[in-house]
């Protein structure tokens, strides 16, 4: 039986567009501003200079220094790196900082000096300090008193900004005048003959490429020895700044946005905007290939180096991506969805076309044949288009046959798995013809098809296991595996060799022989597999992607989410194809991925633990790697960092300490606390747990000695910190030692205070979060009561509104409940009322879906994306399900058992209705929409009840 469907017109094509990955750093993450001056990335870590004080970021924790830390001042202006120093520049002046130890080395006060705030520092070869303040460039040295005046041509005039790329060439940018250059101790104009042409001058800065002037209208290019070599973005923007990321690519900005601008091989190409509503006032970028974004109201953006290698793809449609096929020709793939599914054509710029034909349709595959044609395995069964551009669709289907999930073309017949069996399509008669084993039984729910050799397919199912089939004369065959497995969730082949994912383990076909090569803790092991090469496999899972190494079981990488939020939850066997080497399509729940794993794997580094930092409340001598202590009571506090910037925020860590224990202990934070080990000694080891690169060692860290208070321990410690010792007792006297060290014990107890105090904070706000979940359940079903119904009602008709999109409401309540109550009583009713939950729940378990009760007898469905057929459809359904529970129910006039009536109702047939709904404020609106909604679900309601009950209305 077929019927053909036609697309309405009225039907948009949806576009898959690329999200850009966005990552912050703001007052959550420890910040004193969100207001950025400037940032530079130095000894392996981010400093920002804010007006609140100078802050490091090592990837894990972020430090402030300000006044208390030796700075002259909190209200800094702009910071730039020198090697191994950081030179602070501030309203009252210069700070030198030293970036290993974070301490202040040098200061100059120069509005002691009457020159106004320092604006900019630049460190010279020679050891000495360029510094553009408010009256003009002054150069000074650490050893000299004050600062001296370099020209008179800058006399008296604020100096905006100093760039350099090697530190002997300096442009400098002053208000008045313009641009200058700083060379062997001369200052001389950029342009000597007069006027250049570079005119509304903006920004200034420098890259190892070169320098970038900004002017309102253009960006210009200058090579490291500032020869003007060209210019891009001339009149498309009204430039503020523009920052040389690589040879190739650069960022700029406007008032409110930052654009990329990357070079072509026909030269630089039109501004493509990245980021909206950001004030930028700084860019650098880090040895990871990050790029960091100094903004002045929202902290710092940072663009992670993965997007240089993943490229995330999303609908405005709710949309899963079930299935990813490579076209004949291999210029193009096919994505199946669950709402809507795409045609990407391979280009130098990613475009993607909706098959609107499959439109509404659940695809659990697509694939487009060589002579064009486009067939889908779907809910409603088997789709066959004519090409990529139809508006209509036929549709096969027989009740025995069931709903489609997997396709494999032979030419003229197309297999087509189902979850009730597997069936040979014949193109040209249009008939379905069951695929039957020895015993003349169906294979039950047929999952993957994969194949094997040029005659032979292999058939995965849920229930059966793994079969050959014989695509000549439909012979099936079952392949034994080295243990007996039920589910068979996908297949990749490589020559004789096949990988199965099977239950939760992966098993390796060699031949005749077969092997189990990796078992995971999860319920299933992979919904997608694939060969990487001939040693490593990849594995898409529920948890992420995955490559294998199959000799040894071992995980080599992992991939959990990205961007930030998006899950890599995979979906199908079909959700994972390799567009070319070392390329891949993702498919998962909430995004489209493409990622170049070959470069990305060539690129990432493995995150390697250090010892930040080393307190005790005893003396303790450190060095080269080893820690003595001599006391009978100590505690000791060690700060961990990898300073790894690939996925920071996956980083995770365990430690143990050989000679005390052998098991390894989780650190919910990076520092371990030791106290009072017995005498001996030990070594600590850590784990780095992340996303990507996954560590194949522990790294030792740490070799304590714990000494007995034996006297030859004692000389021996006294020998080790002799120096220490002696250098200390002549700078301080002995009073102000002895209270130091009461200062420090007190500010580490206090240390350890607050540590106890964040973790009972932690568990209060726990505490907070799970009593903020009981407002919106109900305690006797946990299903969503009238107030998180009202919350979830409106997000899903907000998201509806903002798109394309739709949402269905089904009413449900019992008939005669209150009479049951009256007849049965009140446990009874309750009991009743859990059961029907608990059915509706079986029902409808899917993500679009939200079940709610507002009192006993009485439930709300959501059904997000849905339109009035398909929540009419969902409402049979439900009716079907109750009347299958057979609860008795004495008081029902209708049947003897419990039944149920359904009103049905959706947000679009809504707002056709209204004539206007634009008079209300936007949030009303959505609010007065969702309450409407359920208003008019309930009315249908009511009409089902009148009727007698048991009824879905409206009526399909």
């Amino acid at each position: 039986m077929s019927h053909t469907q036609q697309v309405p017109s009225a039907v948009r094509a949806s576009q898959l567009t690329r999200q850009i990955p966005q990552e912050w750093l703001s007052l959550a993450d420890g910040l004193p501003s969100q207001q950025i001056h400037s940032l530079v990335f130095a000894q392996n870590q981010l400093w920002m200079a804010t007006p609140n004080g100078l802050c490091v970021f090592d990837g894990e924790h972020v430090v402030k220094l300000d006044q208390a830390s030796g700075l002259l001042t909190h209200g800094l202006r702009t910071i730039s790196a020198a090697k191994d120093q950081l030179l602070v520049c501030s309203d009252l002046g210069l700070d030198v900082v030293d970036c290993g130890s974070k301490r202040v080395l040098n200061s100059l006060n120069t509005a002691d000096f009457g020159i106004g705030w320092c604006q900019c520092a630049v460190a010279q070869p020679d050891a000495s300090y360029l510094i553009g303040s408010a009256r003009g460039l002054h150069r000074w040295r650490a050893s000299q008193a004050a600062p001296t005046p370099v020209s008179p041509n800058l006399a008296g005039e604020p100096i905006e900004d100093m760039a350099t790329v090697n530190g002997s060439l300096v442009l400098i940018f002053a208000r008045l005048s313009g641009l200058w250059v700083y060379r062997q101790g001369e200052v001389q104009p950029l342009f000597p003959g007069g006027r250049s042409g570079i005119e509304d001058i903006q920004h200034i800065s420098a890259s190892p490429f070169g320098f970038l002037v900004t002017t309102l209208d253009a960006i210009y290019q200058f090579t490291a020895d500032l020869h003007l070599i060209g210019k891009v973005g001339q009149g498309t923007r009204r430039w503020t700044a523009a920052f040389q990321v690589t040879a190739n690519y650069m960022v700029g900005s406007d008032a409110g946005n930052l654009y990329e601008l990357a070079e072509t091989a026909s030269g630089p190409d039109i501004p493509q905007p990245l980021v909206e509503g950001l004030a930028v006032n700084d860019v650098t970028f880090d040895p990871f290939g990050n790029v960091w974004v100094a903004t002045d109201f929202t902290g710092v953006l940072k663009l992670p180096a993965l997007g240089n290698f993943i490229d995330c793809y999303v609908s405005k449609l709710r949309n899963s991506y079930l299935s990813v096929r490579n076209t004949s020709d291999h210029r193009a793939v096919v994505v199946g969805g669950t709402t809507a599914s795409f045609y990407c054509p391979f280009s130098s710029e990613f475009s993607a076309q909706e098959i609107v034909a499959l439109r509404g349709h659940k695809c659990w595959d697509v694939i487009n044949t060589a002579a064009g044609e486009v067939w889908a395995a779907a809910e409603a069964g088997l789709i066959w288009l004519t090409n990529i551009n139809s508006t209509s669709a036929d549709c096969y289907k027989e009740k025995s046959v069931g709903a489609g999930r997997c396709l494999y073309d032979l030419g003229s017949v197309m297999l087509f798995g189902t979850v009730s069996g597997l069936f040979a399509f014949y193109k040209q008669h249009h008939r379905f013809e069951p695929v039957h084993d020895e015993h003349n039984k169906t294979l039950s729910y047929v999952y993957a098809i994969a194949e094997y050799s040029e005659h032979y397919v292999y058939v995965g199912t849920l229930g059966r296991g793994l079969w050959l089939m014989n695509t000549q004369n439909f012979h099936l065959l079952p392949v034994p595996l080295v243990e007996p497995v039920a589910n068979i969730y996908s297949i990749a082949t490589n020559g004789r060799r096949a990988l199965v994912a099977a239950d939760n383990y992966l098993v390796l076909i060699d031949g005749d022989d077969s092997k189990i090569v990796y078992r995971s803790e999860s319920a299933v092991a992979a919904w997608a597999c694939a060969w990487f090469d001939d040693n490593l496999a990849i594995l898409g899972t529920s948890q992420g992607l995955v490559l294998l190494d199959i000799a040894s079981g071992r995980l080599m990488f992992q991939l959990k989410q990205f961007p930030t939020r998006i899950h890599w939850e995979f979906t199908t066997a079909r959700s994972l194809c390799q567009s070319a080497s070392g390329r891949y399509w993702c498919g998962t729940n909430e995004a489209l991925q493409h990622i170049n794993l070959a470069a990305l794997l060539a690129a990432v580094t493995a995150p390697e633990p250090r010892v930040v930092s080393v307190e005790s409340d005893v003396d303790v001598s450190e060095m080269q790697g080893m820690v003595t202590v001599l006391a009978p009571r100590w505690l000791m506090t060690m700060q961990l960092s990898s300073s790894w910037y690939w996925s920071e925020s996956s980083i995770g860590y365990q430690y143990r300490v050989v000679g005390l224990h052998e098991q390894w202990l989780p650190l919910g934070a990076p520092t371990i606390y030791l106290c009072s080990l017995p005498v001996g000694r030990y070594t600590l080891e850590v784990k780095v747990t992340c996303d990507l690169l996954q560590p194949v060692a522990p790294t030792t860290l740490l070799v304590i000695e714990v000494l007995g208070p034996t006297r030859l321990a004692k000389w021996r410690h006294s020998i080790v910190n002799l120096g220490a010792n002696l250098i200390s007792s002549l700078m301080h006297p002995r009073w102000i030692w002895r209270r130091r060290q009461q200062l420090l014990n007190f500010e580490r107890a206090l240390q350890l205070k607050g540590a106890e105090l964040s973790s009972a904070q932690a568990s209060i706000n726990d505490l907070v979060d799970r009593s903020t979940q009981h407002i919106y359940q109900d305690r006797l079903t946990g299903l969503l009561n009238s107030r998180g119904l009202e919350q979830q009602l409106a997000d899903w008709v907000e998201l509806a509104m903002s798109g394309d999109g739709n949402v269905g409401v089904l009413a449900v309540e019992v008939d005669s409940f209150h009479d049951y109550i009256k007849l049965s009583g009140q446990l009874s009713a309750e009991l009743c009322h859990l059961k029907i939950s608990e059915a509706l729940q079986r029902t409808l378990s899917n993500d679009a879906v939200c079940v709610a009760t507002e009192q006993s007898g009485y439930f709300v469905v959501v059904l997000n994306g849905a339109s009035l057929s398909l929540a009419q459809a969902t409402a049979g359904r439900l009716r079907e399900a109750i009347n299958d529970l057979q609860l008795s129910n004495p008081a029902s006039t209708v049947k003897e058992h419990v039944t149920v009536s359904i009103g049905c109702f959706d947000l679009v047939s809504l707002v056709n209705r209204l004539v206007s709904i634009n008079s209300y404020p936007e949030m009303e609106r959505t609010r007065w929409l969702a309450n409407q909604l359920l208003t008019e679900a309930k009315s249908h309601l009511a009409v089902c009840q009148q009727a007698g009950g048991d009824q879905v209305f409206p009526k399909t």
